[in-house]
């Protein structure tokens, strides 16, 4: 396999949301919990969380090293109109 390289850029670039679907969805006391099926691959224990703003946001699964530091399992940059598709859809899951 080749080298591989990238160019690091100012720009957003979002992901495509071709399809998706919500199962799994409860609440707990961590919050809302729940298994994005993201262009049809399957991403468990995604959560909803809230910026210090208010503004809430998908957050995908991540674990802790032992640096301390969070890392992600799985990166997907939602833009806004499908992160509020996504909160519609698993307010409709949840029943709320």
């Amino acid at each position: 396999m080749g080298k591989l390289t990238g160019t690091k850029t100012n720009k957003t670039e979002y992901g495509t949301v071709n399809t998706f679907s919500i199962s799994n969805a409860r609440q707990t006391d961590h919050g809302t919990l729940f298994t994005l099926i993201l262009n049809g691959v399957s991403i468990n224990n995604c959560r909803v969380r809230e910026t210090a703003g208010g503004h809430e946001f998908i957050a995908l699964p991540s674990y802790k090293g032992s640096d301390g530091n969070y890392y992600n399992h799985v990166y997907f940059r939602f833009s806004d109109e499908d992160t509020d598709r996504i909160l519609d859809a698993l307010t409709k899951e949840l029943g709320i």
